[in-house]
């Protein structure tokens, strides 16, 4: 049986309702084959109509059709259930880890778009290689940070049967010097600096709760060696502390 619900925008005032259905949202199927949860979209926002739709497909599947073979996914349709599974799914992740989830994916969308790709299928590794040039994250530590999180959503795309086979599963992870595992001499940042820094922020009209921000940017930067277009980026879960110093997961 197809299930049918809505993937409200962010206004929605019935955001938490997904089976809610006089709003003008779009409407979703969802199946589930021997524990698999595949969700796509019915390319319909009346609920009528999506359910009309479901019951073909269903007719079609009653007879010996796969109903999933025969489409192709479309990229922004997979992106959409993926994160769906990451936010609502039965191993949610924190709302910064969902965001980074999303900005990256939306960078592969986006430069898949502007070369013609819309369909996942026709996504390659020469593709994704090509989009790794095109990154800006300035530490090797978060370029794979990206990079398996890259990995993650095409895992999801084939164990949810999106796609046969995973396009990426040859792509060389990013490289990590010694130096990246620990903060190199010239980015580390004395004590009496650092001290000086703190006195600064100190000193710099702000709300406290934003003086603790920038001290505890200034004291991810310090620990972990990161440039702060880096620091700033990183969720809470892509980091952890050992021998009471900050290393960045990868």
């Amino acid at each position: 049986m197809i299930g049918l619900y809505k993937r409200h925008v962010a206004d929605c005032e019935h955001k938490d309702e997904p089976q809610y259905k006089r709003c003008h949202c779009p409407v979703w199927f969802q199946t589930n084959r021997d524990g698999k949860q595949t969700r796509w979209s019915s390319k319909e926002r009346s609920w009528e109509a999506a359910e009309r739709k479901a019951r073909k497909l269903e007719q079609a599947e009653a007879s010996g059709h796969n109903i999933h073979s025969t489409r192709a996914a479309e990229l922004a349709d997979v992106i959409e259930a993926f994160l769906t599974d990451k936010e609502k799914g039965s191993d949610p992740v924190a709302a910064d880890t969902l965001y980074r989830h999303e900005a990256g994916l939306t960078l592969l969308k986006d430069f898949c778009a502007g070369r013609g790709i819309t369909l996942l299928k026709d996504i390659t590794l020469s593709v994704v290689t090509e989009w790794q040039h095109t990154w800006t994250l300035k530490s090797p530590a978060a370029k794979r940070g990206r990079q398996e999180k890259v990995r993650n959503f095409f895992r999801f795309a084939v164990n949810h049967e999106y796609i046969s086979k995973n396009p990426i599963s040859a792509w060389k992870s990013v490289k990590l010097d010694t130096n990246d595992l620990h903060v190199s001499e010239d980015r580390i940042i004395r004590p009496k600096v650092y001290a000086r820094i703190m006195k600064a922020v100190d000193e710099v009209p702000m709300t406290p709760v934003n003086r603790e921000r920038v001290k505890a940017c200034m004291g991810l930067q310090r620990e972990a060696g990161l440039a702060i277009v880096d620091a700033v980026g990183l969720s809470k879960d892509e980091l952890t502390k050992e021998a009471g110093r900050f290393r960045v997961k990868t």
